[in-house]
Formats: C-alpha cells, structure tokens, sequence
C-alpha cells in the first residue's frame, strides 16, 4: 500500500511538470519526425544539409515516441519520462526490501520502514525533478537513469557474488544505454571508473569498456557515431570553456566565502548562488540521501557496524559518493 502512495506521490510531482513548455522540445519533435519519415532507427545521415554530415544523438527514445499518432507525440513523450521515473521508483523499493530484509535482516516496523523511507526519498529527491528539461522534454535522461539502475544492480549482483555469467546481461543493457541517453552513457563510464579505484580491480572499468568497443562492431547499432559525437562535445567544451558559457562563474571561490554575507546584503545573489552557482549547496538538497547518510554516521557512528561487514553496503556507499562526484564534476563544465 505504501508503495502504491509513494508512486501517486512521484506522479503528482512529475505531472505539474508536465504541463509545462519545455525548451529544447522543438528539437526532439525534429528528431522524431526524421525517425518517422525514414522508418528507420539506425539511419543517422543528415539529409538535405549544407554540410553533409550525421546527427549522432541518441535515437532509441525518439524511435519509441515516433511509434505513436504524431498528433500524441508531446503528451507521450512526456508521458514516458515519467513512466521510466515509476518504475525506477519501483525497482528502487524492493531492491531496498531485499537489502533491509533479507541481507541486512532488519526487521522492518514502524509506521515508515526504512525501504519506504528511501524510496519515498528517491521520489522526491529535487534532483529528479526537471530544473531543465529532464521532463519538460521529450528527451531520454529518465529511461537513461533506469538503465543505469538496471546495469549497476547486475553488474553488483555478479561481481559480488563471482557469478560472472551475469556479466552477459550487462551487455545489451550498456547499449541500450548508449542509445538512450548521453547524460547514462556519461554517468556509468565516470562511475565504472570509481568503482575500479575504490576496488584497486580493473574489472568494472574494463566490462564496461568492452561493451563500449564491442558495440561498435555490433551491425546497425549506430554506437561509433554516438561516441564521435561525444568526443566532439568534449573538444567543443573544452574550447569554450572560458568564452562565457553557462557554467564558467560557477564555484567561484570569491562566492563561497561571501556567502553568508550575501544573504544579508545582497539576497537576490544569495538565491542565485543556492540554485545556479554553487554545486555543492545544489548537490546538498539535490541528493537528500547523502546528507541524511552523513548525519546519521555524525550522530550515531555505532550504528554503521551493522552494515559495514557487508560488501553490497561498500559497493552502494561507493556507489552514491560516486554519484556525488560525478554530479559535482558534470556541473563543472559548461
């Protein structure tokens, strides 16, 4: 029952958004047009272009959509978004049963349990919320988070276990990754390489390096030319880092140390900074369970001797500073 007001609850938080105007719609709407007049999801080439060239942009949530009556494409589109948010919403819960349940084998009581509690906290983590286009568009950064979920709970499964047959599903899950969504292909190489610092084991970064490299061969898959294009946006980045793009004057280091100065005499700044300027405040609230983490360790340290002989709670508490990290050094750019 509690999971069933959890998701009306995530619903609720999503769909105002939904009624909003997104920024960058127009541009998926082209993308999805071209997906339907080719009838064809591989097809990348630019047609009728100045300067001959191809998209390279993560096509598979754009085929989905185009599936559906043109007329249908926005409300199905955003639709969608927040239909890849429930069901992460859902995996999140039961995988939080089993590791308090069955691994941990806390007994679970009270009127909030703590599964409820974290999924209810992943629910309403700000930082699922659409500050840009996440959900006002009809891009795939939410199918790309529930595949990353899906990737990371088989990659932990079999490198916990040594049942590396498991490894096998992790493939097809990385190339739909890849496909989907730049921001998933981005987060699960930067954490694949943490996790192979935190471990000193070359294994998570290398799994997902030969799904990366095997993907390219795999016939009509289209992944040699996402990944031009990635590296092309990084050059791109790069070269324009300091000519006034919309992340230069973050973090500056003038800011963080006026800034409870400015909340008195410049509130205006203050706000801007809380939400535009200063990543670790943005990350602070983004990342609700983080901080509670650190709380809880800051005020009952003893409690965490009844998670730590674990190696799942290793992998997931590396896991989520991983996640900090790369939110941190992802916001650094512009």
């Amino acid at each position: 029952m509690e999971l069933i007001f959890i998701l009306i609850v995530g619903f609720v938080l999503r769909f105002l958004f939904f009624l909003s105007e997104a920024s960058d719609e127009y541009s998926h709407l082209w993308m999805i047009k071209r997906i339907k007049r080719i009838n064809n999801l591989w097809k990348d080439n630019v047609e009728n272009s100045i300067i001959k060239g191809y998209r390279g942009y993560p096509p598979l949530p754009h085929y989905i959509v185009s599936r559906f009556p043109e007329k249908y494409w926005v409300v199905i589109g955003k639709l969608l978004n927040i239909i890849y948010d429930l069901i992460t919403i859902i995996i999140v819960y039961y995988f939080s049963v089993f590791l308090f349940r069955d691994l941990w084998q806390i007994k679970l009581q009270g009127v909030i349990n703590a599964p409820t509690a974290v999924a209810f906290l992943y629910a309403t983590s700000p930082i699922l919320s659409p500050v840009t286009a996440r959900l006002k568009a009809i891009g795939g950064r939410t199918m790309g988070n529930l595949l990353c979920l899906i990737y990371i709970i088989l990659f932990a499964y079999g490198f916990l276990s040594g049942n590396y047959f498991v490894y096998f599903f992790c493939f097809p899950i990385g190339w739909a990754i890849i496909i989907s969504s730049q921001f998933g292909l981005q987060y699960i190489v930067f954490c694949c390489f943490f996790l192979s610092i935190f471990y000193l084991n070359p294994v998570p970064m290398m799994l997902i390096s030969v799904i990366i490299i095997s993907g390219i061969f795999v016939p009509k898959l289209g992944i040699k030319k996402l990944l031009q294009r990635k590296i092309n946006h990084f050059i791109w980045y790069i070269k324009n880092y300091t000519k006034g793009t919309t992340a230069s004057n973050r973090n500056n280091i003038k800011d963080m140390l006026l800034f409870p100065v400015y909340l008195v005499k410049n509130p205006k700044y203050f706000v801007s900074l809380c939400f535009k300027g200063i990543t670790l405040i943005i990350g602070a609230y983004s990342i609700p369970p983080v901080v509670i983490l650190v709380f809880w360790i800051v005020i009952s340290p003893e409690s965490m001797f009844l998670f730590i002989n674990h190696d799942v709670t290793l992998f997931l508490f590396f896991v989520s500073i991983s996640t900090v990290f790369i939110f941190i050094l992802t916001s650094l750019k512009p």
